[in-house]
């Protein structure tokens, strides 16, 4: 789900206005902007108050900080923490995209700046959304009645095609079958979705398979319990090729089910660079007001 960062900030309780709070040029209030944001955006929610956050604040306030590096495709650790290494990183290289020194640490002054560049990439790049899927591929184990499973879609050696798509699905002992719903997303919104069925052809201490044939197509899912992971192996069946659509499949297609954030992050990586121009030009612009 695509959030801009002024909906992220909506959402955590804290306006741009009351967060930032550095009059109608943020970043020129001298005495203000040095403050770290972390620290800055933590009194603000709490009116001042010293007292430690509960768990969704916590959670509120992490997201509130991070929002604009995130906008501008930043990878930003999200939901471990304000200190993770991932941030810290990103920060840096913020800092140094916009000519400030490498600290790690981001300014109440600088995040500010950020806010302003992801409102201005929102307007000028198709920026990509990504669907919510679950970070651990796999719920469940060898013992349940049902094993459920969540994650995007990519195959090995192939970036991933647009729009993205989220896929879930579930395992059922009773009737050994695996049911798996495929979405495409586009814009945050889900498009269409395609509904089938495998047959569990074995199921034990270590891992669940199943099988569907889909024209000149034979598709096994294989659901491990140890690994958590999810992989999709592809072949074709003796008609391909013979008069058919298909071309037959030189090797086994090997696809895996990743984290949603995963799949984009690698998007993303490739978006930033493209960005970075335009990030250092806006950069400049807002600093020299």
């Amino acid at each position: 789900m695509k959030l801009t960062v002024r909906i992220a900030l909506i959402s955590v309780g804290i306006s741009t206005a009351l967060a930032v709070n550095l009059g109608a040029q943020p970043g020129r209030n001298t005495e203000v902007a040095g403050q770290p944001a972390a620290e800055f955006l933590r009194k603000r929610l709490l009116d001042g108050s010293d007292a430690k956050p509960t768990s969704l604040q916590a959670l509120q306030l992490e997201f509130g900080l991070k929002s604009p590096l995130r906008e501008l495709f930043y990878e930003v650790g999200l939901f471990k923490g304000p200190e993770n290494p991932e941030f810290k990183k990103s920060v840096s290289e913020f800092q140094t995209s916009i000519g400030e020194p490498a600290t790690g640490v981001l300014t109440i002054g600088q995040w500010s700046k950020a806010v302003d560049l992801a409102a201005k990439v929102v307007q000028a790049f198709n920026a990509p959304s990504f669907p919510q899927g679950s970070g651990e591929q796999v719920q469940g184990s060898a013992d349940w009645p049902f094993v459920n499973t969540a994650g995007t879609l990519v195959i090995e050696g192939e970036r991933i095609a647009w729009p993205f798509n989220l896929v879930t699905g579930r395992a059922y002992r009773s009737t050994n079958t695996y049911e798996e719903t495929f979405t495409y997303i586009d814009n945050g919104n889900a498009v269409f979705s395609n509904k089938d069925t495998y047959d569990i052809i074995s199921w034990d201490k270590d891992e669940v398979v199943a099988k569907k044939a889909f024209g000149e197509r034979i598709q096994k899912v294989v659901i491990n319990f140890g690994a958590k992971s999810v992989t999709y192996l592809t072949d074709s069946t003796s008609n391909a090729g013979s008069g058919s659509a298909l071309e037959p499949l030189k090797k086994t297609r090997v696809s895996r089910l990743v984290p949603s954030l995963d799949a984009v992050y690698e998007i993303q990586r490739a978006q930033k660079k493209t960005l970075a121009p335009f990030v250092a030009r806006e950069a400049r612009a807002l600093f020299d007001q």
